[in-house]
């Protein structure tokens, strides 16, 4: 059904853009052969007006566990992996995993020419939890929320659908589980497994 809607998403509205990293990391590293891969759970999004009123920026947000497998033993090493997808209608990045972003647990992304001040913090006013690791810990720390804020040189549009697919590597290069999400720009806070809030 995933890829019935994928192609039906494609007809309607364009290509499907890959963010163009090569999937692989360094799995020569140390403590990569006994390494398990990491695992995303709930996914949520959320958009919001730009100040200016002429189009909306996108927030996209997970929770992940690293390692992702039940009962493994091997430490985590997220710090020097990157998160992988694709979409209709616009580029999805590709986005390394830095000390800072495991912490801060929120990073945006603002395209150049975008009417948004890319020096601007956009991360205080998110609708999610902002649990990041503890800082000098990433040796030790084995789950957490990221959020990736979305504004592009074309605004998205209210009503707008968006389709995209993505994933989360290691530093070892070990991918996670792939997480697929539908979307209209404007409808609010979508969570893929809502609580009694949410409803």
């Amino acid at each position: 059904m995933r890829f019935l809607l994928i192609a039906i998403a494609l007809f309607a509205t364009g290509c499907w853009t890959d963010s163009g990293l090569p999937l692989s990391g360094d799995p020569g590293a140390e403590g990569c052969a006994e390494n398990s891969p990491p695992f995303i759970a709930n996914v949520e999004m959320d958009s919001e007006p730009l100040d200016n009123g002429e189009g909306w920026q996108l927030a996209l947000h997970w929770d992940w566990a690293d390692p992702g497998v039940g009962g493994a033993s091997d430490p985590p090493n997220m710090e020097g992996g990157y998160f992988n997808g694709e979409a209709v209608g616009f580029e999805v990045r590709s986005l390394f995993f830095t000390e800072a972003i495991l912490v801060n647990s929120c990073m945006t992304y603002v395209e150049e020419g975008s009417p948004i001040d890319p020096e601007a913090d956009l991360c205080d006013g998110v609708p999610f939890g902002r649990a990041g690791c503890t800082p000098n810990s990433l040796d030790t720390c084995t789950q957490g929320e990221i959020t990736r804020l979305f504004a592009f040189e074309t605004p998205l549009q209210q009503y707008q659908d968006i389709v995209m697919e993505f994933r989360v590597r290691d530093r070892c290069g070990a991918a996670s589980n792939e997480k697929f999400i539908e979307y209209e720009i404007g409808s609010g806070h979508l969570s893929e497994n809502p609580d009694e809030s949410d409803e």
